[in-house]
């Protein structure tokens, strides 16, 4: 009598953990959909509207978060907590990159006509958001100041949520082996 209720019980928390690891591979798909965007080329607005509805799709992802983490076990839930970062790190970066649309460097454009860069502290404060920004070479440099290719930070910032996006997968994979 005791036994089927332990096997029971056990294929419960079983199911709990494969719903679980479903809900983190949603919310990694939706993410991972923007990546799908960005790879097929898109423009600012189809973008902005594409992550819109990743945005809705995914939902509160702090609450998400919350109600997923209680149904791992506690030697998971720092993984999942890990997953949740890497998730939240990469829409951070696409909701950002819709900041930079604009040219990048190119030998027929100069860089003073129209609205295609950006100055050294927005940089400096994308650096401290996102620890593995790549680094971009600046497009001007004048008087101590430097001023960088809006272009150049949209694919330095796509690279990032791919890349988070990426981990979160990674980790995700190894929490739906155990």
């Amino acid at each position: 009598m005791i036994l089927p209720a332990i096997l029971l019980l056990a294929g419960c928390g079983s199911k709990k953990h494969h719903e679980s690891v479903a809900e983190l591979q949603r919310v990694q798909s939706a993410v991972h959909e923007m990546d799908i965007v960005v790879a097929a080329g898109t423009n600012q607005m189809e973008f902005s509207r594409r992550l819109t509805d990743t945005l809705l799709k995914i939902g509160d992802l702090q609450q998400g978060r919350d109600q997923t983490l209680s149904s791992f076990s506690k030697s998971e839930q720092s993984t999942v907590a890990e997953v949740y970062q890497h998730l939240s790190q990469a829409l951070e970066a696409y909701k950002d990159s819709k900041d930079f649309f604009g040219d990048t460097h190119k030998e027929d454009l100069d860089p003073l006509e129209g609205r295609n860069l950006f100055e050294e502290p927005v940089y400096e404060g994308l650096q401290n958001q996102f620890p593995s920004l790549g680094q971009i070479p600046p497009a001007l440099e004048h008087s101590g100041n430097k001023e960088y290719w809006k272009g150049d930070m949209l694919q330095a910032l796509w690279k990032v949520a791919g890349e988070e996006d990426t981990k979160a997968k990674q980790l995700i994979d190894q929490l739906n082996q155990k």
